[in-house]
């Protein structure tokens, strides 16, 4: 089984994301690590949603429910997906 994440990435300092910047990447298995974790598991990037004026993106990742337990995601600032 998985679970979708949400998590929510500013732009560079100074910097915009476009707001196609990610759209290569939907539908691909990427890395992942929590900080506070040695482990790299794999996740699939199922949205990545520009702010409208391209400050931060919001990353929809899909990762299998035992990668890392609850408690990880939350004290990195992931939520929970519908």
């Amino acid at each position: 089984m998985t679970r979708k994440v949400k998590y929510v990435q500013p732009a560079p300092s100074g910097g915009t994301f476009a707001p196609d910047a990610f759209a290569h990447q939907i539908g691909r298995t990427l890395p992942l690590t929590l900080e506070g974790s040695s482990a790299e598991r794999d996740c699939v990037l199922v949205a990545a949603q520009v702010s409208g004026d391209g400050q931060s993106v919001e990353f929809t990742l899909e990762v299998d429910d035992d990668a890392f337990p609850s408690s990880a995601y939350q004290a990195n600032g992931f939520g929970f997906a519908e």
